[in-house]
């Protein structure tokens, strides 16, 4: 699924519950994003960052 504003830190973040200080990370990593990628809010990978969803590429 596609972000229409990827500029919106702020509602961005809340709706990953990432505080203030995880911004930074989020919105470096928001300019990289390419399809079949998604970003963390998971305890099992690191806050704000990238991840392929392998389900994504195995429907295509």
């Amino acid at each position: 699924m596609d972000i229409k504003d990827k500029t919106n830190l702020k509602m961005m973040s809340k709706f990953l519950g990432l505080g203030e200080k995880d911004n930074t990370i989020l919105a470096r990593n928001m300019e990289a994003i390419q399809k079949g990628q998604a970003v963390s809010n998971l305890k099992e990978f690191k806050k704000a960052e990238l991840f392929e969803v392998g389900q994504f590429w195995k429907s295509l």
